[in-house]
């Protein structure tokens, strides 16, 4: 079985370096954490991903988990379980989590990403919030089959991601992806 750091570098973009535990601490990053939400869709196991609007920063109009950045006395899960609320309307509970993976440093823009991983029994109703400008819901079959492609996305670079319709899923929302797809065991 491959390690997490191989998973995840394939989906990093070139001349991205796999940063050591003590080198992240010495940048003193954002403390963020996603929810990475798995629920059934026509009984099938399938993954929230959501859209950002565009508003000019580092990761405007990218694809992603609803999550943020912890606040002041804030954990990792609470923050993910808020922020998932905030952003979808979606009330996620400490029973439905599954699986928190390691953290996932993002260097442009100084984020320590906290990943959990929630299992709903039903397919829930969303009501995305101004952060949003749109939901996808991926289905594990298609995230499974998917090939990691190369897309120009930034400054003509081209990065590694997975294309689910019109959607490229790039950066460290794909990495997450890979991982998942990699090492959870979904019928």
């Amino acid at each position: 079985m491959k390690s997490i750091k191989t998973i995840r570098m394939e989906l990093a973009p070139e001349g991205r370096l796999y940063p050591t535990a003590e080198w992240i601490e010495q940048q003193n990053p954002k403390q963020s954490a996603v929810a990475i939400v798995i629920a059934p869709l026509e009984n099938h196991p399938s993954i929230l991903l959501t859209r950002r609007v565009e508003y000019g920063g580092v990761h405007s109009g990218q694809m992603s988990f609803p999550g943020g950045r912890l606040e002041e006395g804030e954990v990792p899960l609470e923050a993910a379980i808020r922020e998932t609320a905030e952003e979808v309307g979606l009330s996620l509970s400490r029973s439905t989590v599954v699986a928190q993976l390691q953290p996932l440093y993002i260097p442009p823009s100084n984020f320590l990403v906290h990943p959990f991983v929630f299992q709903l029994e039903r397919f829930p109703e969303l009501m995305p919030n101004h952060e949003v400008a749109y939901t996808q819901w991926i289905g594990w079959k298609h995230l499974v089959a998917a090939n990691i492609e190369y897309r120009e996305v930034m400054a003509a670079r081209e990065v590694p991601g997975f294309l689910f319709e019109q959607d490229f899923v790039w950066g460290a929302t794909g990495m997450l992806l890979n991982e998942i797809r990699s090492t959870l065991f979904l019928p």
